[in-house]
């Protein structure tokens, strides 16, 4: 049956409208047994005289009616009139499966109608996967996380739009020869694509729960706004009853385009909340000051300027005030940085030192003692603290004593070296090694015979003996000495044969804590080896060795 929608009375008009359409297919996963807009279409009158739009659904459970001008109408900068065709589908007597119908729009008057409007739905199963992007032409990878490593994804359908590209990509490997558990959506939109909800699908199959296999939805949003991508979508926080309130940062990066203002955060839960402050900054806090022991949820809703919607979800860990308990790790890296993790270490908000100043052994009251002796503190927060471990520790456990004196049990600890490399730069400081930031395979070039120096740290104490958690002060020649230790360089090649060792002295950074330099020169490859070549090394101190990293010898 026809239902007829006047949109102007212009009587007596002989022109005739042409109709245009933003996009003639729909679709997407809907909820069951409830009635759901799916979309609006923009319809535009490209012609003279005036549209008289009727709409003839061939589903029972299809409708459609006219709405009011959406965005995008600047996409018809001719148009006469621009509105939005709003397409609503009722699931109540729909059992869980997949269903298609059409929406035919006419004028017996315009120009290119009778349209289709094709509708496909899915009731139940996946959740629709949304994705916004601006017409730049740049790429937008969206990583969806899989429960399995087993499944597979493929393309079913791409965007009715030639400017806008999809495709499911599935990391076959990693590094290490894994599958891992996780995929991603990857998605171009060209210049000059409207603006506007672009339809596409996938299939999955494999996954650990099988009632998530099917067929996803995607729905793609092309817009000229802001979009706002958060370093997190999803915070966790521990404390114990009746302690402060808890914070963590949450920052935003604009994908779109403009520039992106964050204006308010709303949140849906009495002890949860969020200040924004600046236009790409929120402070999340979660206050258990009146919460009872137990695991809460909530959610943040963060609103400004962006097209895209953004929600945090946040889990709170609320326990009982007890003793501090100490678990996890107990080999602890002689004079390096190390974390032990537990429960209970303080009632106040986590909080962080200035490691350009002198570390205190004691953060709102609480310290942590190897043997008898207080480690410097970098920070402590309710499940972690991370400190110094003195150069000069010789101790079997460690204590954790919070601000109201209450003790943990001792901890039994092994303390040793344990040097780490972290990167090896040239004489303009720019990192060579394999692990070079942006650096592919083959990674950057360096001369033999040229000068380099290897970065590390846990390397252990020096002579004459470093004063623990203090930034190094400058040597000079009247004044600090240059604090330093021996070291041994061992060299080898791809196939593990050692080629060369070689002595050499580690000496602590002026103006740091813990991270030791070595100078040195490039080494030469073994004699025949084919150029470029890979030379790999690695550092021994104290009778430990640190883990190799190479370089590439021209």
């Amino acid at each position: 049956m026809w239902c007829s929608f006047s949109l102007t009375a212009e009587a007596f008009s002989f022109a005739s409208p042409q109709l245009q359409l933003s996009q003639t297919a729909l679709f997407t996963a809907v909820p069951e047994q409830k009635q759901t807009v799916v979309g609006t279409i923009r319809a535009a009158n490209t012609g003279d005289g005036a549209l008289q739009l009727s709409f003839a659904p061939t589903a029972s459970w299809l409708s459609a009616a006219i709405a009011g001008a959406p965005a995008g109408c600047a996409s018809y900068p001719n148009a006469t009139q621009c509105f939005g065709i709003q397409i609503t589908v009722d699931t109540t007597s729909l059992p869980v499966g997949s269903y298609a119908g059409n929406v035919y729009v006419n004028d017996p008057n315009a120009i290119d109608a009778p349209r289709n409007i094709v509708v496909t739905i899915i009731v139940g199963g996946p959740q629709e996967v949304n994705v916004y992007i601006p017409p730049t032409g740049r790429p937008f990878d969206q990583f969806v996380n899989a429960d399995t490593i087993t499944f597979s994804a493929s393309n079913l359908w791409q965007p009715l739009q030639s400017g806008v590209q999809f495709t499911i990509v599935v990391p076959t490997v990693t590094t290490f020869g894994m599958r891992v558990p996780y995929y991603y959506v990857a998605v171009t939109a060209a210049p000059g694509t409207p603006e506007g909800r672009y339809e596409a699908a996938y299939t999955i199959s494999g996954l650990g729960s099988p009632d998530e296999d099917g067929i996803v939805p995607v729905a793609i949003h092309v817009t000229n706004q802001p979009i706002a991508v958060a370093s997190s979508t999803s915070v966790e926080f521990e404390s114990s009853s009746g302690s402060a309130a808890q914070t963590q940062p949450v920052t935003f990066s604009n994908y779109g385009l403009g520039a992106l203002a964050i204006g308010s955060v709303q949140s849906d839960s009495s002890w949860l909340s969020g200040v924004v402050n600046t236009g790409s900054s929120v402070t999340i806090s979660a206050d258990p000051s009146a919460l009872p022991p137990g695991t809460y949820t909530g959610s943040l809703t963060v609103t400004g300027n962006e097209a895209n919607p953004v929600v945090i979800a946040v889990t709170f860990d609320v326990a009982a005030l007890g003793p501090p308990q100490v678990t996890g790790n107990a080999l602890i890296p002689l004079g390096d940085f190390a974390t032990i993790r537990g429960s209970n270490f303080t009632t106040y908000a986590a909080q962080t030192a200035d490691m350009t100043q002198a570390l205190p052994t004691s953060i709102n009251g609480t310290s942590v003692l190897i043997g008898t002796e207080a480690a410097p503190l970098l920070s402590v927060a309710y499940g972690s603290i991370t400190l110094q471990v003195p150069y000069d520790a010789n101790a079997s456990f460690l204590q954790v004593v919070r601000e109201d004196g209450a003790l943990s049990d001792p901890f039994p600890i092994s303390i040793s070296c344990y040097p780490t490399l972290t990167k090896i730069v040239d004489a303009n400081g720019i990192q060579v090694d394999t692990y070079a930031p942006g650096s592919i395979y083959p990674q950057p070039l360096v001369d033999a015979g040229s000068p380099i120096t290897i970065v590390g740290d846990g390397f252990g104490q020096t002579n004459p003996p470093a004063p623990s958690g203090t930034p190094i002060p400058q040597p000079s020649l009247f004044g600090s000495p240059a604090y330093v230790t021996p070291a041994l360089l061992e060299l080898y090649d791809d196939l593990g044969k050692v080629f060369k060792t070689a002595d050499a002295v580690a000496q602590l950074e002026p103006g740091m804590i813990d991270i030791y330099q070595i100078s040195t020169t490039v080494p030469k490859p073994p004699a025949g080896a084919a150029r470029p070549v890979d030379v790999n090394l690695l550092v021994w101190v104290c009778g430990e060795s640190s883990q190799s990293l190479a370089i590439r010898v021209r």
